[in-house]
């Protein structure tokens, strides 16, 4: 009921103000595109000759080498760096000593293996240095083993610690 002398106020200003708000609002709380993390320039090698893969604290029998290329390292890192983000926050639940590491920092070495006739690629890692072939060291090192056909990782493993 309007009393005559007041002005009528309307509402649909303030829809419309409304709306354009909570539009404003959701916008605003989505989040942004994920970022995408990388190694470090120059901390990954392939190994094109047919040097020994010791250097891995564990290499798996293989029939013969092969090697790998960029556009397979190209599909191999994003999920790589990933899985050891992963697995370092798994680590840390039990040790506290790999809680300041960033899978970004290790240095990587990539083997091309043949077994069984399917192709892989053995990857050593250590953490701020290139690898060397250490039985202990935690998650300081890693070994892995990449299917080239599957496009996924069939083994990962820390070092052991002492």
């Amino acid at each position: 009921m309007w009393r005559k002398g007041h002005a009528r106020v309307t509402l649909a200003p303030m829809r419309k103000f409304g709306a354009a708000f909570g539009a404003f609002m959701l916008a605003a709380c989505q989040p942004g595109p994920p970022s995408v993390r990388e190694f470090l320039s120059g901390t990954g090698q392939i190994v094109t000759d047919n040097s020994p893969t010791n250097v891995c604290m564990h290499t798996p029998e293989y029939d013969a080498r092969w090697t790998p290329t960029e556009a397979d390292l190209a599909t191999l890192e994003p999920v790589l760096i990933e899985l050891i983000e992963y697995r370092l926050d798994e680590d840390n639940l039990t040790y506290e000593d790999s809680a300041d590491m960033r899978p970004e920092d290790y240095y990587r070495n990539y083997y091309g293996i043949e077994q069984s006739g399917g192709r892989y690629i053995l990857v050593c890692g250590r953490y701020g240095e290139p690898p060397v072939r250490m039985f202990d060291g935690g998650p300081s090192q890693f070994g892995a083993l990449f299917d080239a056909r599957r496009r996924t990782f069939t083994w990962f493993e820390f070092g052991y610690r002492a």
